[in-house]
């Protein structure tokens, strides 16, 4: 698993989107499950920019607090 990006709003520190490459449904189903089992954690999902592409982009929001 190769992390490719990650993406933040400076402006607001609670959510953030990281990008791994060579990556599906397998994976991104996986993490989204654990996350939203996670206390703080308001949100978390995934998307495939493009099926003939293998990179998923997973998305995570909290509540801020620890």
């Amino acid at each position: 698993m190769e992390e490719k990006k990650y993406y933040e709003n400076l402006k607001n520190l609670t959510h953030a989107t990281f990008c791994f490459e060579n990556e599906d449904h397998t994976l991104g189903n996986c993490l989204r499950c654990i996350l939203l089992q996670k206390e703080g954690v308001e949100f978390a999902g995934y998307t495939v920019p493009h099926p003939t592409q293998p990179e998923i982009n997973v998305r995570i929001q909290t509540t801020g607090k620890k």
